[in-house]
């Protein structure tokens, strides 16, 4: 299990927070530890119970249910090991002595989640830089665009659907200007706002017509 955690998620080191709880989280998910690392997770097995007695007044009491709370804290441990073993050992010697898998992913959370400008910047020039090509598959092109966008938006920078939409059309390449000009005179027409899952739906609708259309030309010649 460890090989299989060390070879799947990165250590953070401080520098990678975003691509280390992607990953992490997805990891915890696939192992059903997930639960407790969520915010706000607590052992159900632990009950504040009020009680009464013969004179009105009312106390509470924690009641504990083994059955329920042995189960939860073996599942919280292994989330603890899972977390500790791909921490860069300056991080983990920090944390030692926390028991809590929700209150240490939120620590780290607030420590390293928020990103320098420089980390921000490359994000956005990547999503800048990326061409969508003419006359081949723009899925690729597409994915790696989203995928900045994601990073951008968990970095609390995020491009609004409209204007990412935009950047798109900008982006298309000239076997798809037609596509450009129908869906600006569409929302023109309509006064909405570009949507890209539109955009991504109609370049490719584009990319396969034309594929097919090269394809018979081969076959006629």
């Amino acid at each position: 299990m460890s090989s299989q955690l060390t070879s799947l998620v990165p250590v953070l080191n401080g520098t990678n927070y975003q691509q280390w709880a992607a990953t992490m989280q997805s990891f915890l998910m696939s192992q059903g530890q997930w639960k407790c690392t969520k915010s706000g997770a607590y052992n159900p097995g632990y009950k504040y119970v009020t009680k009464t007695d013969s004179e009105g007044a009312s106390s509470s009491k924690l009641e504990v249910d083994e059955e329920v709370s042995g189960p939860y804290e073996e599942i919280a441990e292994k989330v603890l090991g899972n977390i500790r073993l791909c921490l860069h050992h300056t991080i983990g010697y920090q944390h030692n002595e926390e028991t809590n898998p929700s209150k240490l992913w939120e620590t780290l959370k607030e420590k390293y989640g928020i990103p320098g400008l420089s980390k921000v910047f490359v994000e956005f020039k990547g999503l800048m830089e990326t061409m969508i090509p003419n006359g081949s598959d723009p899925f690729p092109s597409l994915d790696k665009i989203m995928a900045h966008h994601i990073h951008l938006k968990e970095m609390s920078w995020e491009v609004s659907d409209k204007v990412l939409a935009m950047m798109m059309l900008a982006k298309a390449p000239p076997s798809m200007e037609s596509i450009v000009q129908l869906m600006s005179q569409a929302a023109a027409r309509q006064s909405e706002d570009l949507k890209v899952q539109d955009v991504i739906k109609a370049m490719y609708l584009s990319w396969e017509t034309h594929g097919r259309q090269d394809v018979g030309r081969q076959n006629q010649q």
